[in-house]
């Protein structure tokens, strides 16, 4: 048996490409969402501020960046840690 001598029979590609695709089933959209994902709930849209010197904000600035989290995330891990 030699490879040389035998015959393959193939389909053509256009034809192989039609079956595939009208025999899909499922999602199709090649649209990818970019980004971070929607929060529904639990929104952060509230805003409390309050008065501190010059001092003391870049005393919290410096604790916040030594622990490399921004003011509000340092100050949300403290007021909710207990």
């Amino acid at each position: 048996m030699s490879v040389l001598g035998k015959k393959e029979n193939f389909k053509d590609i256009k034809i192989a490409n039609k079956e595939f695709i009208s025999g899909a089933k499922g999602e199709t959209s090649t649209e990818k969402k970019r980004g971070r994902t929607k929060m529904t709930s639990n929104k952060r849209d509230k805003i409390y501020a309050f008065h501190c010197t010059q001092k003391e904000l870049d005393e919290l600035k410096a604790r916040a960046e030594a622990r490399y989290l921004s003011l509000s995330e340092y100050f949300r891990v403290k007021l909710f840690s207990e």
